[in-house]
Protein backbone atom coordinates (compact mmCIF):
# COMPACT_ATOMS: atom_id res chain seq x y z
CA UNK A 1 0.00 0.00 0.00
CA UNK A 2 1.05 3.64 -0.49
CA UNK A 3 2.09 5.22 2.80
CA UNK A 4 2.79 8.94 2.87
CA UNK A 5 5.65 10.16 5.07
CA UNK A 6 5.53 13.90 5.82
CA UNK A 7 8.96 14.63 7.29
CA UNK A 8 11.47 17.37 6.57
CA UNK A 9 14.55 15.77 8.18
CA UNK A 10 16.15 13.50 5.58
CA UNK A 11 17.75 11.20 8.16
CA UNK A 12 14.42 10.52 9.89
CA UNK A 13 12.58 10.23 6.57
CA UNK A 14 15.12 7.67 5.36
CA UNK A 15 14.56 5.48 8.40
CA UNK A 16 10.80 5.43 7.85
CA UNK A 17 11.31 4.87 4.11
CA UNK A 18 13.56 1.86 4.72
CA UNK A 19 11.21 0.30 7.28
CA UNK A 20 8.18 0.74 5.02
CA UNK A 21 10.00 -0.92 2.13
CA UNK A 22 11.07 -3.73 4.48
CA UNK A 23 7.39 -4.23 5.36
CA UNK A 24 6.42 -4.44 1.68
CA UNK A 25 4.86 -0.98 1.28
CA UNK A 26 5.45 1.87 -1.15
CA UNK A 27 6.65 4.94 0.79
CA UNK A 28 6.09 8.40 -0.62
CA UNK A 29 8.23 10.93 1.25
CA UNK A 30 7.51 14.67 1.11
CA UNK A 31 9.02 17.49 3.21
CA UNK A 32 5.82 19.40 4.08
CA UNK A 33 2.04 19.25 4.34
CA UNK A 34 1.72 21.55 1.31
CA UNK A 35 3.80 19.14 -0.77
CA UNK A 36 1.64 16.24 0.40
CA UNK A 37 -1.61 17.94 -0.59
CA UNK A 38 -0.15 18.94 -3.95
CA UNK A 39 1.20 15.43 -4.61
CA UNK A 40 -1.98 13.52 -3.81
CA UNK A 41 -4.73 16.06 -4.50
CA UNK A 42 -8.08 14.31 -4.59
CA UNK A 43 -6.61 10.82 -4.21
CA UNK A 44 -5.29 10.45 -0.62
CA UNK A 45 -2.72 7.75 0.25
CA UNK A 46 -3.60 4.54 2.10
CA UNK A 47 -2.00 5.72 5.36
CA UNK A 48 0.10 8.59 6.72
CA UNK A 49 3.09 9.16 9.01
CA UNK A 50 2.93 12.88 9.85
CA UNK A 51 5.46 15.14 11.55
CA UNK A 52 3.63 17.71 13.70
CA UNK A 53 6.34 20.25 12.87
CA UNK A 54 4.98 23.73 13.56
CA UNK A 55 7.23 25.50 11.03
CA UNK A 56 6.27 23.79 7.80
CA UNK A 57 5.61 26.42 5.11
CA UNK A 58 1.99 27.56 5.27
CA UNK A 59 0.44 24.54 7.08
CA UNK A 60 1.87 22.76 10.15
CA UNK A 61 1.21 19.12 10.90
CA UNK A 62 -1.13 20.09 13.72
CA UNK A 63 -2.95 22.57 11.45
CA UNK A 64 -3.48 19.73 8.97
CA UNK A 65 -5.02 17.54 11.68
CA UNK A 66 -7.39 20.32 12.68
CA UNK A 67 -8.35 21.37 9.15
CA UNK A 68 -7.74 18.34 6.92
CA UNK A 69 -10.07 17.98 3.94
CA UNK A 70 -12.97 15.56 4.30
CA UNK A 71 -11.47 13.17 1.75
CA UNK A 72 -8.42 12.79 4.02
CA UNK A 73 -10.33 12.48 7.30
CA UNK A 74 -10.62 8.66 7.29
CA UNK A 75 -7.04 7.92 6.23
CA UNK A 76 -5.25 6.09 9.11
CA UNK A 77 -2.57 8.39 10.50
CA UNK A 78 0.23 8.24 13.07
CA UNK A 79 1.78 11.52 14.21
CA UNK A 80 5.39 12.02 15.32
CA UNK A 81 7.20 14.91 16.96
CA UNK A 82 10.78 15.87 17.72
CA UNK A 83 9.69 17.13 21.16
CA UNK A 84 6.72 14.97 22.21
CA UNK A 85 4.65 15.85 25.27
CA UNK A 86 1.61 14.27 26.92
CA UNK A 87 -0.40 17.35 25.97
CA UNK A 88 0.47 16.90 22.30
CA UNK A 89 -0.41 13.22 22.52
CA UNK A 90 -3.84 13.92 24.00
CA UNK A 91 -4.60 16.61 21.41
CA UNK A 92 -3.55 14.38 18.52
CA UNK A 93 -5.66 11.49 19.79
CA UNK A 94 -8.62 13.85 20.21
CA UNK A 95 -8.16 14.82 16.56
CA UNK A 96 -8.31 11.21 15.43
CA UNK A 97 -4.75 9.95 15.03
CA UNK A 98 -4.03 6.30 15.79
CA UNK A 99 -0.86 6.93 17.75
CA UNK A 100 1.70 9.57 18.60
CA UNK A 101 5.43 9.02 19.07
CA UNK A 102 8.86 10.59 19.28
CA UNK A 103 10.16 10.65 15.70
CA UNK A 104 13.56 9.42 16.91
CA UNK A 105 12.18 6.15 18.26
CA UNK A 106 14.14 2.96 17.68
CA UNK A 107 13.57 0.85 14.59
CA UNK A 108 12.02 -1.81 16.85
CA UNK A 109 9.28 0.49 18.07
CA UNK A 110 8.82 2.06 14.64
CA UNK A 111 8.22 -1.41 13.14
CA UNK A 112 5.42 -1.96 15.64
CA UNK A 113 3.78 1.35 14.74
CA UNK A 114 4.01 0.58 11.02
CA UNK A 115 2.47 -2.85 11.59
CA UNK A 116 -0.46 -1.27 13.42
CA UNK A 117 -0.87 1.37 10.71
CA UNK A 118 -0.98 -1.42 8.12
CA UNK A 119 -3.66 -3.32 10.06
CA UNK A 120 -5.91 -0.27 10.31
CA UNK A 121 -5.41 0.72 6.68
CA UNK A 122 -6.20 -2.82 5.53
CA UNK A 123 -9.33 -2.88 7.67
CA UNK A 124 -10.46 0.44 6.16
CA UNK A 125 -10.10 -1.05 2.68
CA UNK A 126 -12.34 -3.97 3.62
CA UNK A 127 -9.60 -6.51 4.30
CA UNK A 128 -8.48 -8.22 7.48
CA UNK A 129 -9.64 -6.30 10.54
CA UNK A 130 -7.73 -5.02 13.54
CA UNK A 131 -8.48 -7.99 15.75
CA UNK A 132 -6.95 -10.60 13.47
CA UNK A 133 -3.97 -8.43 12.60
CA UNK A 134 -3.16 -7.72 16.22
CA UNK A 135 -3.41 -11.41 17.09
CA UNK A 136 -0.96 -12.27 14.31
CA UNK A 137 1.63 -9.71 15.39
CA UNK A 138 1.48 -9.65 19.15
CA UNK A 139 2.06 -12.12 21.96
CA UNK A 140 -0.49 -11.66 24.77
CA UNK A 141 0.24 -13.72 27.88
CA UNK A 142 -2.45 -13.76 30.59
CA UNK A 143 -1.41 -11.50 33.47
CA UNK A 144 -3.91 -11.21 36.38
CA UNK A 145 -2.63 -8.11 38.20
CA UNK A 146 -4.44 -4.98 39.50
CA UNK A 147 -4.74 -2.01 37.14
CA UNK A 148 -5.68 1.57 37.96
CA UNK A 149 -7.50 3.45 35.18
CA UNK A 150 -7.56 7.27 35.12
CA UNK A 151 -9.85 8.95 32.61
CA UNK A 152 -9.21 12.26 30.86
CA UNK A 153 -11.59 13.94 33.33
CA UNK A 154 -9.54 12.75 36.31
CA UNK A 155 -12.00 10.06 37.41
CA UNK A 156 -10.30 6.85 38.51
CA UNK A 157 -11.40 3.23 38.62
CA UNK A 158 -9.70 -0.10 39.24
CA UNK A 159 -9.74 -3.46 37.51
CA UNK A 160 -7.70 -6.55 36.76
CA UNK A 161 -5.53 -7.17 33.74
CA UNK A 162 -6.69 -10.08 31.58
CA UNK A 163 -3.72 -10.15 29.20
CA UNK A 164 -0.85 -7.90 28.19
CA UNK A 165 1.08 -7.29 24.97
CA UNK A 166 3.72 -4.82 23.84
CA UNK A 167 1.02 -2.59 22.43
CA UNK A 168 -2.08 -3.15 24.52
CA UNK A 169 -3.90 -4.63 27.47
CA UNK A 170 -7.29 -6.12 28.19
CA UNK A 171 -8.73 -5.03 31.54
CA UNK A 172 -11.69 -6.44 33.44
CA UNK A 173 -13.00 -3.48 35.50
CA UNK A 174 -14.37 -4.02 38.99
CA UNK A 175 -17.27 -1.67 38.26
CA UNK A 176 -18.85 0.35 35.44
CA UNK A 177 -16.29 1.88 33.09
CA UNK A 178 -17.29 4.61 30.65
CA UNK A 179 -14.37 5.84 28.55
CA UNK A 180 -14.52 7.55 25.18
CA UNK A 181 -11.04 9.07 25.02
CA UNK A 182 -7.48 8.54 26.16
CA UNK A 183 -6.91 7.07 29.63
CA UNK A 184 -3.82 6.49 31.75
CA UNK A 185 -3.26 2.90 32.93
CA UNK A 186 -1.05 2.22 35.93
CA UNK A 187 0.09 -1.22 37.13
CA UNK A 188 3.02 -2.88 38.88
CA UNK A 189 4.44 -5.77 36.83
CA UNK A 190 5.36 -9.03 38.59
CA UNK A 191 8.84 -8.98 40.16
CA UNK A 192 8.92 -5.17 40.05
CA UNK A 193 8.18 -2.49 42.64
CA UNK A 194 7.66 0.67 40.57
CA UNK A 195 4.35 1.33 38.78
CA UNK A 196 4.36 1.32 35.00
CA UNK A 197 2.17 4.13 33.60
CA UNK A 198 1.09 4.34 29.99
CA UNK A 199 -1.45 6.30 27.96
CA UNK A 200 -4.04 4.11 26.23
CA UNK A 201 -7.20 4.41 24.15
CA UNK A 202 -10.18 2.04 24.45
CA UNK A 203 -10.57 0.05 21.23
CA UNK A 204 -13.25 -2.53 22.03
CA UNK A 205 -15.34 -4.13 24.74
CA UNK A 206 -16.54 -7.72 25.04
CA UNK A 207 -17.77 -10.09 27.73
CA UNK A 208 -14.21 -10.60 28.98
CA UNK A 209 -13.30 -6.94 29.48
CA UNK A 210 -12.16 -3.72 27.83
CA UNK A 211 -9.37 -3.75 25.24
CA UNK A 212 -6.91 -0.83 25.35
CA UNK A 213 -4.32 0.14 22.76
CA UNK A 214 -1.18 1.77 24.20
CA UNK A 215 -0.26 5.12 22.63
CA UNK A 216 2.65 7.54 22.84
CA UNK A 217 5.03 4.90 24.19
CA UNK A 218 8.43 6.19 25.21
CA UNK A 219 11.45 4.09 24.37
CA UNK A 220 11.99 3.30 28.08
CA UNK A 221 8.38 2.19 28.56
CA UNK A 222 8.47 0.11 25.39
CA UNK A 223 11.62 -1.72 26.56
CA UNK A 224 10.13 -2.28 30.00
CA UNK A 225 6.93 -3.71 28.49
CA UNK A 226 9.03 -5.94 26.27
CA UNK A 227 10.76 -7.38 29.34
CA UNK A 228 7.48 -7.95 31.18
CA UNK A 229 5.78 -9.69 28.25
CA UNK A 230 8.78 -11.92 27.59
CA UNK A 231 9.14 -12.95 31.24
CA UNK A 232 5.48 -13.87 31.48
CA UNK A 233 5.56 -15.76 28.16
CA UNK A 234 8.58 -17.76 29.27
CA UNK A 235 6.90 -18.62 32.56
CA UNK A 236 3.93 -19.94 30.60
CA UNK A 237 5.95 -22.30 28.43
CA UNK A 238 7.07 -20.30 25.42
CA UNK A 239 10.58 -21.37 24.35
CA UNK A 240 13.23 -18.95 23.12
CA UNK A 241 13.11 -20.08 19.49
CA UNK A 242 9.36 -19.43 19.42
CA UNK A 243 9.80 -15.98 20.95
CA UNK A 244 12.47 -15.09 18.39
CA UNK A 245 10.28 -16.36 15.53
CA UNK A 246 7.34 -14.36 16.86
CA UNK A 247 9.07 -11.01 16.73
CA UNK A 248 10.86 -11.23 13.36
CA UNK A 249 8.90 -9.87 10.36
CA UNK A 250 8.61 -12.06 7.27
CA UNK A 251 11.75 -12.17 5.16
CA UNK A 252 14.17 -10.96 7.86
CA UNK A 253 16.76 -13.49 8.97
CA UNK A 254 17.21 -13.95 12.72
CA UNK A 255 20.94 -13.22 12.47
CA UNK A 256 20.31 -9.74 11.07
CA UNK A 257 18.07 -8.46 13.85
CA UNK A 258 18.21 -8.31 17.65
CA UNK A 259 15.93 -10.85 19.32
CA UNK A 260 13.91 -8.18 21.09
CA UNK A 261 11.95 -6.74 18.21
CA UNK A 262 8.16 -6.36 18.54
CA UNK A 263 6.84 -6.45 15.01
CA UNK A 264 6.08 -9.33 12.72
CA UNK A 265 6.03 -13.09 13.08
CA UNK A 266 3.35 -15.55 14.08
CA UNK A 267 2.25 -16.93 17.41
CA UNK A 268 3.55 -20.40 18.33
CA UNK A 269 1.26 -23.30 18.87
CA UNK A 270 1.54 -23.54 22.65
CA UNK A 271 0.56 -20.18 24.09
CA UNK A 272 -1.82 -18.35 26.32
CA UNK A 273 -5.08 -17.21 24.75
CA UNK A 274 -4.73 -14.38 22.27
CA UNK A 275 -7.01 -11.38 22.42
Amino acid sequence: MRILVVEDEEEIASVFRDLLIEAGHTPVVVPSVDAALERFGAAPPDAILLNLYFYFPSVSGLDFLRQRPARWAEVPLIAVSGFPTEGQARECLRLGVLDFADKRISRDLARGLIAYLEVRATARQGGEGERAGERRRSLRPPLPIPVRIAGADGAESVGECVDLSLFGMKVRPHGPLALDSVAKLSFIPPDETMPLEVLAVPVREDSDGHGFRFVSLSEATFRRLDGVVRREAERQGWVQSELDALVLPPGVAASTRPAKDPAGGRAPRASGPAQ
